[in-house]
């Protein structure tokens, strides 16, 4: 093997160790729900991204509160997705305890 053929090697390999900057947890009727795995100040709060093609919102996972909003939610998007939220904890905080660079949550 020469030099050449480790290195292209060494590089395809480190482009998939390279974590993505999200995870998609979900994908409900235009709606996209993420956990980021590095935003610029870490994590705080746990919380998913929701987002649409006319808003983005941070929601926190265990109590549904909105943290963050931009652009404008149908309300009952917006209630579709706490829902959903609502339901799926543990598969949420799951989520986060792998991907996110926060704290953690008990399960």
């Amino acid at each position: 093997m020469t030099q050449q053929d480790y290195d292209i090697i060494k590089n395809f390999v480190l482009d998939f160790s390279i974590p993505t900057e999200f995870v998609e947890v979900k994908r409900i009727d235009g709606m996209k729900l993420t956990i980021r795995s590095n935003e610029q100040a870490g994590h705080n709060l746990p919380h998913v991204h929701l987002e649409t093609s006319s808003a983005s919102l941070s929601i926190e996972i265990e109590t549904q509160k909105v943290l963050a909003t931009s652009g404008k939610i149908n309300p009952s998007q917006l209630k579709k997705a706490i829902k959903w939220i609502a339901n799926n904890q543990d598969l949420l905080k799951r989520n986060w305890n792998e991907f996110s660079n926060g704290i953690k949550i008990a399960i």
